[in-house]
């Protein structure tokens, strides 16, 4: 048995059939060369727009209001007393200030997830905070920072306690990485305090520090930039 298929072709100048689809082959790439062009066209206009001023001071790559997030895979805080609490996941999340006065980055919003140490503890944000330009470093492409005007309520069975102060860090315009606290120079102190304890099994002394340690990752980086 031979099977039939029908095919709508149409003639070329010398005779030859070729498919209608050339046609619209031929329409895809124009339209696709277009858009390239287009998109090309956008995005040196947002370049332009997102360069920073040689101006002396801090800068920031990315235009004010800009959002910018941190997320890190693991979070820990350590008290005096030894006892350590693994936090898995902790989102940081807020907006570009450029040019910095030093704040760089405001944060507005946390999302944290259950933190386990000695007890199981729910961990919540208060108010407002900043990450802040501190000074440069002998390398070009990471500076001091702060995580300044933290307030953090801790929760679980039988414990409450607020953790309140600053706590020190880097920014890594190379990899677009924040780290906070353990290992990181910190010339100013900076620490976070305990107060309003109420239970903790001792965990949080009132008026203890807490050693705060975070390695965050911004999407998209930007570049936090001193000229003298």
């Amino acid at each position: 048995m031979t099977w039939l298929t029908e095919t709508h072709t149409r003639s070329s100048p010398s005779g030859e059939p070729f498919h209608d689809l050339v046609g619209i082959e031929a329409m895809a790439k124009a339209t696709f060369r277009r858009l390239l062009i287009l998109f090309s066209v956008l995005a040196a206009s947002v370049s332009l727009t997102t360069q920073p001023a040689l101006a002396a001071g801090w800068t920031v790559s990315e235009p004010n209001g800009t959002q910018v997030y941190f997320a890190s895979g693991s979070t820990t805080m350590t008290t005096e007393q030894g006892s350590q609490f693994s936090c898995p996941l902790h989102v940081l999340a807020g907006a570009v200030v450029n040019p910095p006065d030093p704040r760089f980055a405001g944060i507005t919003d946390h999302l944290w997830s259950a933190c386990a140490g000695p007890l199981q503890i729910e961990v919540v944000a208060n108010g407002t905070s900043q990450v802040n330009a501190v000074e440069p470093t002998a390398d070009p492409d990471v500076n001091l920072v702060s995580w300044t005007d933290a307030s953090l309520s801790v929760s679980g069975p039988d414990c409450s306690a607020t953790l309140t102060g600053d706590v020190p860090g880097t920014y890594d315009n190379s990899t677009g990485t924040l780290t906070l606290g353990a290992g990181v120079p910190n010339p100013n102190g900076l620490q976070l305090t305990v107060s309003e304890v109420n239970g903790c099994l001792g965990a949080f002394p009132a008026g203890s520090a807490v050693t705060f340690s975070g390695s965050y990752a911004a999407p998209p980086s930007f570049a936090l930039t001193y000229v003298p």
